[in-house]
């Protein structure tokens, strides 16, 4: 009985077999990231460029059902704004766009990217359901071409 009650924890042990938890809904990258520059190519980002952009000023614009756009704004998350900027090794400045939330209709989401001089980027993209990926993504209603193999949303380039 006492050899019984030795082995009978450690076959328990070996039969449960735990199932492994299956990713639901989209699992990867959870930002875009987005490279402003001028028609040089230098980097509009950093203040010591002429006619810089100001992140103070900038907003993320989702479009709610009515179809009027609001201003993401919730101050208790990470990147209150929708966005962080970051800075490469070499010093160069990005904007890593969030994409949770927005107007989404199927597997796209639209958002908009508002400046202090008033004007507006639109940036859609397709959530591919089921991967791990985000999938094609549009800038003022032009795809951008990228690399889709990897898990990755590459680098997206806007001339201002």
């Amino acid at each position: 009985m006492k050899k019984f009650l030795f082995i009978l924890p450690i076959v328990l042990l070996f039969a449960c077999k735990k199932e492994q938890a299956k990713p639901t809904g989209v699992t990867g990258p959870s930002s875009i990231l987005i490279f402003f520059k001028n028609s040089t190519g230098l980097d509009l980002l950093n203040p010591a460029t002429p006619n810089a952009l100001n992140p103070l000023q900038i907003q993320l614009l989702d479009v709610n059902d009515a179809g009027q756009k609001t201003v993401y704004l919730k101050p208790l998350l990470d990147a209150p704004k929708g966005f962080r900027l970051i800075q490469d090794d070499a010093g160069v400045n990005y904007m890593s766009l969030t994409y949770s939330g927005g107007l989404r209709t199927g597997n796209k989401i639209t958002r908009y990217l508002k400046f202090d001089n008033g004007s507006e980027d639109k940036i859609t993209f397709e959530v591919m359901i089921g991967t791990e990926i985000i999938g094609n993504i549009w800038v003022n209603d032009i795809l951008v071409p990228r690399n889709l193999d990897k898990n990755t949303t590459g680098l997206i380039e806007i001339v201002k």
